[in-house]
């Protein structure tokens, strides 16, 4: 209760501790005068009281009462003048100050050091204050805290005032990044698709005049190009995923996936690349190894293509080991550890340091020396990462290195598991490269078949003839081809000799070096093994071959398709094709592609147009790009989905925009599937071949062609059936590539002879390579066979009347292939 003014009730301690009590409790500073005044009204006879602070060296009110009314700064208050005297007790620093008649007083509120009040309580009333019954003892003990509970609210106040003021400016700035990570993500999809627009071109017409019938220099000016153009968008799509990555735009996807598949794509891609440079590539795991796993197998892949690449890259002579262990299982999960090791230039302390940093390299001579903008390791790096794996490197100088890097997986249920008839089973591997060696014996171990190894093709002889003797015969020898000494073909032409009271093995020649080239050689000298398979090999192809080769048919695995367009040109002959593309360019190529495997093609430039079409005639399938005047693809294909009759008509988005949502926002507009630009002929060919259904299939080519195939077939010393390969099945071109060989070979024993007699070593070598590579893709396999030996021995600097001897072999092989066109350019 709140006594009158003037009428004042003695303090006590719970009164004073109630009132200390309220000062810390309240939140804001205005709210903490009302409390004090309310306890001066109570237990003081002051009529008047004034809160001064220090405001800019003057001591000005704060809040105030005058009997009952209490006011605050900035409200109409009392302006009663202050005793003179005041200003100047205020200025010295009191410690208190009474008036003459104790009726006035001004109390410090002490919040430190006394000689620095932090403010002044000023009091009037009716009688003395001075008394002892006035309560300013106890007012002089209770200001500290009031002063501390003001000072806290004021410093709460302004800390409330810089939150909101910071947590402002955060949403803003929070803001600003939204827009600039929005506009980073439209500029990326901008500039994904506009570059891929061109490169789509560059690379679709490439392909296209790489089959149309090029002389051999003009094959290999536009082999560059294209090659060029395939590294060029390989850069463009490490910026675009390093962007990505920087944007947070890259999802890591959680999907079933065999390990099995995406270590042979690994194969598929680099091994072209290890074959170029003559280095030996080995993939290095457990036949135990779980291989159905639960993760992002596209991203895996990118990984291990980038340590492959970047170990090829920097490695001239010697192996590449891709090797894969199992770290850790758990009931549903399981960690791998993945190596790349390769015998290449290997770095220096410094250099590791600097790794997976991007735009960097070991150095700049590395740069110039090997090319690249050094992103690859930077987005494997961030790949790792975002998998939730570590990854790191070993290397020595002038000894190669090894990448490693660790990530877990979901487990499915596995299910490989080697058959026991090939338990049984004795296999020798005869291989010059002693890890290939050891790798390749250590898994045939595994697989549980008896395995025994040969370092080179006389020793493979020996241990074949001791085994006979020791009636313990080898059921399979796995053989190697490029091997010093004896190589493979002449080690099988021995092994297969028919002999008395000897049976032969079987024998499996294996290569890393080009299958057609090796399969020409051994049909060349008449060696008929049993199999040619392509190097690396894993558990899981060693398998399905030993379980081919030594008869057991359950177990083996279905061939992969190597001609996407062969497989689909019978089934896909005669669907009739709306192509709809604002670029008169990708029109053109997308025509001439599906042209050429015996789709009939319509286009259309917008959306509008292939709408009006599809009114009009009927189509089996549609070709849409997305980004096109007039009407877009979204928009077409959903228009197409509102008309009944088209409700079920296959459109696929052939497109430019390859950043993440473009498949699923393509989808979501009702077309059937995705195909990226630039166009990846075996990608599209299985998009249209998964939707696509001809409504009038054309079965056979038209009888017109009849002739001309009969006649090709007559050809001396070709193999047509390897030249109709090579060109797709189109006779038409391949007589024209055929009578070109004719033009540019006619004279090549003199023109041969006149380079090494003018000392043109490089201009003979080339001549000997250039018949070798267009003799075999025409079919002339014993031609090819003969130059490759030539080309061979000019290679090494072979003694002239090797040479000799070697030329007039190719001569006397190309005699009859050149006769026979001649023939054919006079019917002609």
């Amino acid at each position: 209760m709140v006594a009158p003014p003037g009428h004042a009730a003695p303090p006590d301690i719970a009164d004073t501790l109630e009132a200390c009590r309220r000062f810390m409790q309240a939140q804001q500073p205005d709210a903490l005068p009302a409390l004090l005044f309310d306890w001066l009204r109570a237990h003081t006879p002051a009529c008047r009281a004034l809160l001064l602070w220090n405001e800019e060296g003057r001591w000005t009110p704060r809040a105030g009462f005058d009997g009952t009314v209490t006011w605050h700064a900035g409200d109409a208050s009392p302006h009663r003048p202050l005793p003179p005297a005041l200003p100047q007790a205020l200025a010295a620093g009191a410690p208190r100050w009474l008036a003459d008649d104790g009726r006035c007083a001004a109390l410090p509120l002490l919040l430190g050091a006394p000689e620095h009040p932090r403010g002044w309580l000023y009091l009037e009333a009716p009688s003395s204050l001075a008394a002892p019954s006035a309560g300013l003892a106890t007012l002089e003990h209770l200001l500290p805290h009031f002063a501390a509970a003001y000072d806290n609210a004021e410093a709460r106040r302004n800390l409330e005032f810089l939150v909101t003021a910071r947590t402002a400016e955060l949403q803003e700035l929070r803001r600003v990044a939204e827009d600039a990570s929005r506009a980073q993500a439209d500029f990326l999809a901008n500039m994904s698709h506009e570059i891929r627009t061109p490169m789509n071109a560059i690379l679709g017409m490439s392909h296209l005049a790489l089959r149309s019938g090029l002389n051999p220099q003009q094959h290999n000016y536009v082999l560059k190009v294209e090659r060029s153009a395939e590294s060029l968008l390989a850069l463009i799509n490490d910026l675009l995923d390093y962007s990505r990555i920087e944007a947070g735009r890259l999802d890591i996807e959680a999907v079933p996936f065999d390990l099995t598949e995406t270590l042979e794509n690994l194969a598929n891609l680099v091994a072209l690349a290890a074959d170029e440079k003559g280095l030996e590539l080995v993939f290095n795991e457990p036949a135990d190894l779980p291989t159905l796993l639960v993760g992002d197998a596209q991203r895996l892949g990118q990984i291990l293509t980038n340590l492959c690449n970047n170990a090829i890259k920097f490695t001239d002579r010697g192996e590449i080991t891709v090797s894969v262990e199992e770290v850790e299982r758990a009931e549903q999960a399981v960690t791998l550890r993945f190596a790349v090791r390769d015998t290449g230039i290997g770095m220096t302390p410094d250099e590791q340091r600097r790794l997976f940093q991007p735009f960097t390299q070991a150095d700049a001579g590395t740069a110039r020396r090997f090319g690249g903008m050094g992103l690859g390791l930077a987005i494997t790096h961030h790949l790792v990462a975002m998998m939730g794996g570590t990854i790191g490197v070993d290397s020595k100088q002038g000894q190669g290195s090894t990448f490693h890097f660790t990530l877990s997986f979901g487990l499915q249920p596995q299910a490989r598991k080697a058959p026991e008839a090939l338990r049984s089973a004795k296999v020798l591997v005869v291989d010059d490269n002693a890890s290939a060696r050891s790798i390749l014996l250590r898994m045939t171990q595994a697989l549980g078949l008896h395995a025994e190894a040969a370092r080179d093709g006389w020793d493979a002889l020996r241990a074949v003839a001791l085994a006979h003797e020791a009636q313990a015969p080898f059921d399979l020898v796995l053989l190697d081809w490029r091997m010093p000494g004896m190589d493979g073909v002449e080690c099988a032409r021995q092994l297969l000799a028919p002999s008395p009271g000897r049976p032969a093995p079987k024998v499996a020649m294996m290569t890393a070096f080009g299958r057609d080239d090796v399969t020409s050689r051994l049909a060349a000298q008449r060696v008929p093994v049993d199999a040619v398979l392509t190097k690396p090999l894993t558990p899981s192809s060693l398998q399905v071959a030993y379980a081919t080769l030594l008869g057991h048919p359950a177990h083996r695995r279905p061939p992969r398709q190597d001609d996407p367009l062969g497989s689909h040109r019978a089934r896909l002959r005669g669907a009739r094709m709306l192509v709809v593309d604002d670029n008169a360019i990708n029109l053109e190529l997308a025509q001439e592609l599906l042209a050429s495997a015996g789709m009939i093609v319509s286009v259309a430039n917008d959306g509008r147009k292939a709408l009006a079409m599809l009114q009009d005639q009927v189509f089996d399938g549609v070709l849409m790009d997305v980004q096109m005047p007039v009407l877009d693809g979204y928009a077409a294909t959903r228009a197409i989905r509102e008309q009944p009759h088209l409700k079920d008509l296959p459109v696929i988005a052939m497109t430019a925009n390859a950043m993440r949502g473009d498949r699923e926002r393509a989808l979501a507009a009702g077309m059937n599937d995705h195909v990226a630009k630039p166009i990846v002929v075996e990608l599209l060919f299985n998009a249209i071949a998964r939707w696509v259904r001809p409504a009038e299939p054309v079965l056979a080519e038209p009888a017109a062609e009849a002739p001309a195939v009969d006649r090709l077939a007559q050809l001396p010393g070709i193999d047509v059936r390897v030249g109709r390969t090579s060109t797709m099945g189109n006779d038409v071109l391949y007589r024209r590539l055929l009578l070109m060989f004719l033009k540019g070979q006619r004279d090549f024993g003199p023109l041969f002879r006149a380079a090494r007699t003018s000392g043109d070593a490089s201009g003979a070598l080339r001549m000997a390579h250039n018949l070798r590579t267009v003799s075999g893709s025409l079919g002339a396999q014993s031609v090819q066979v003969s130059a490759r030996m030539l080309e061979d021995a000019c290679g090494r600097g072979a003694p002239e009347p090797e040479i000799d001897l070697l030329l007039a072999r190719v001569e006397n092989d190309l005699a009859p292939v050149l006769a026979g066109l001649e023939a054919l350019a006079q019917e002609a």
